[in-house]
């Protein structure tokens, strides 16, 4: 072997190497930079119902109840209820399932997405959220009425309306504002459990989504799987800029129903991420990492913080459970729905900006 075919030989190696950590899957360092921090209690239980989202619109902190009327509630930044609104029911201003809640592209107006109607309610909170206003108008998804896949988050953008699908064509739906489907995109990670089928798979890598103000970009965490995946939206497709994958999910147990199979997790499946928010320039993904079998595995206690492009990891470790998280546009503030030591539910606040001033 002469000296200039080894030097080819090397060179690709290097860029075979270098072009793999790009993509985070063999880079297992990513979030080697970890920080503890600290929490401030906002908003005791005796204050709450049975919250299970939060969203930090503008200088208002919207409260979703998971069962308990009113569904909405509204607080200040410093903790004090200001207003609550909108009923379970079939009613043209009432709600059957929250999907997800949602800033629109308007300043101060609240999207919220039916997952069983499929449609969209958008709410003017005013300047002070004291009186909440129902818009006229509704984005209803004629499209989707009939749509065999369930869309748990859907987010209207600029130009399209973007959605984790669960279908076995895509982890990702790309669609025209009419909700009529452009595309799916995301491919799932090669099939370990043969007897399923592609549409038992696809529910495997259930994912929570957050997309970027801009419609850009979007990132999937993935709830029973060590899975980050970042995608870009141009000229109508959705194309995979880097990922960042710990394990794919794992010790299921497979049940025979007739002629089919099912795949059912276990007391050792290991839970992924409970949530993902981001900001322009951050993204935070609230990580796991326990067995079914520990208490609150679908909690975690860790934040990890990327920015879109993939350059930059830090974990943050808090003391307390966190069920999902909201974060400031600033970068400044988590606000998260949280389970203290006494397994009390509470909303806490964290200030993170002397931590990540150096990232942004």
């Amino acid at each position: 072997m002469n000296l200039d075919f080894r030097k080819s030989i090397y060179l690709l190696a290097v860029i075979f190497i270098l072009w793999g950590c790009n993509e985070r899957n063999c880079d297992k360092d990513f979030f080697c930079n970890k920080t503890k921090i600290d929490y401030k209690l906002l908003i005791r239980e005796n204050q709450l119902q049975d919250p299970w989202d939060i969203l930090l619109l503008d200088s208002i902190l919207v409260v979703a109840n998971e069962k308990g009327e009113p569904l909405l509630e509204t607080y200040t930044l410093e903790g004090s209820r200001l207003t609550s609104f909108l009923s379970k029911g079939n009613g043209p201003k009432e709600i059957l399932m929250i999907g997800n809640l949602q800033k629109s592209i308007q300043k101060k107006k609240l999207l919220v997405y039916d997952l069983f109607k499929k449609k969209f309610m958008q709410y003017d909170l005013g300047s002070t959220s004291h009186e909440v206003k129902l818009d006229t108008t509704f984005n209803y998804l004629k499209q989707l009425e009939d749509s065999i896949v369930i869309f748990d988050k859907l987010f209207i953008t600029k130009n399209y309306i973007i959605g984790e699908s669960r279908s076995p064509e895509g982890r990702i739906a790309l669609m025209n504002q009419d909700g009529s489907l452009i595309r799916y995109g995301g491919e799932y990670p090669r099939k370990t459990e043969t007897k399923i089928s592609d549409f038992e798979n696809a529910n495997l890598y259930a994912s929570g989504i957050t997309v970027k103000k801009d419609g850009s970009m979007l990132a999937l965490a993935t709830y029973t799987a060590g899975m980050i995946d970042v995608y870009s939206i141009k000229n109508n497709s959705i194309i995979l800029n880097w990922n960042y994958h710990e394990f794919l999910p794992e010790h299921l147990y497979i049940i025979e129903m007739g002629e089919t199979f099912r795949a059912a997790i276990t007391d050792e499946t290991r839970y992924g991420y409970a949530d993902i928010e981001s900001t322009d320039k951050l993204v935070y993904a609230l990580y796991s990492g326990r067995k079914v079998k520990e208490k609150d595995y679908s909690f975690g206690s860790i934040i990890r913080i990327f920015d879109w492009n993939g350059s930059i990891g830090l974990e943050l470790h808090s003391d307390i459970n966190l069920r999902r998280i909201t974060v400031s546009e600033d970068n400044q503030y988590i606000y998260a729905i949280a389970k203290d030591k006494d397994d009390f539910t509470c909303v806490v606040v964290f200030y993170i900006g002397d931590i990540i001033k150096d990232l942004i």
